[in-house]
């Protein structure tokens, strides 16, 4: 059971089920660029939703989605960078040097966007500092792409739930450092703000860009830059 007004640009969408008892809201923001759903209790699925549709909570202002509906759709073949959900994939090959997906000639930058579910650094005496980083991916054409990367790349491998993405230090004093501050919309080159990675909390919304790196019978996603698009609230 489901109730929306459509005559507005912002609706609430309210629904009933056997299923789940409690009430769920759901704000749709839809504009020429698409829709954008987002849902405020749980990892809930919206019947009927879209190739642009992004679920993320309800907190996530109207800035933030703007930046988020611009990133998630790149397609720059001259640079090498995609979206996620846009990469050709059927056109890319793996580069001798490095094992990396490779698109004319160069590696391939994926571009996703989702709400930080997992993040880790470790370092110790025996090896080399690495830097982990997994997102709950807000799209669904998104997870899908996930899966076909998986199916092509890596059949035997089984799709995580979550996009995961490694930094792998070359040398013991190093930590990852391309994390910028995004919250008024994402610069380019010196005007993005640098900030540490422990600024980016779990539940937070992040813009990543991340390269494909073939392993053994496996796939890693090799992570390149993060952007802070909307800090979760710390509920006191």
């Amino acid at each position: 059971m489901s109730e929306l007004d459509s005559d507005d640009a912002r609706s609430v969408l309210t629904v009933d089920s056997d299923d789940a008892p409690s009430m769920l809201t759901v704000e749709v923001v839809s504009d020429d660029d698409g829709t954008v759903a987002t849902v405020g209790d749980g990892d809930v699925a919206v019947v009927g939703a879209e190739e642009d549709d992004i679920l993320l909570d309800i907190w996530v202002g109207d800035r933030a989605l703007k930046s988020i509906r611009r990133y998630v759709k790149t397609m720059l073949p001259a640079e090498r960078t995609f979206g996620l959900a846009v990469a050709p994939l059927d056109d890319c090959v793996w580069l001798q040097d490095g094992d990396l997906l490779g698109y004319e000639g160069g590696p391939v930058t994926l571009r996703a966007v989702g709400t930080a579910v997992s993040t880790n650094f470790h370092a110790d005496l025996q090896h080399f500092p690495e830097y982990f980083f997994a997102i709950d991916l807000a799209r669904p054409i998104d997870r899908d792409a996930l899966s076909y990367t998986y199916a092509v790349c890596a059949p035997d491998k089984p799709v995580p739930a979550f996009l995961e993405c490694h930094a792998r230090m070359r040398q013991r004093c190093a930590s990852f450092n391309d994390v910028y501050r995004a919250t008024n919309g994402i610069r380019a080159g010196d005007m993005a703000k640098r900030i540490g990675y422990q600024e980016v909390m779990i539940g937070d919304v992040v813009l990543v860009e991340t390269k494909c790196r073939r392993l053994a019978g496996d796939i890693e996603f090799e992570l390149s830059a993060i952007y802070l698009v909307a800090q979760a609230p710390i509920e006191l």
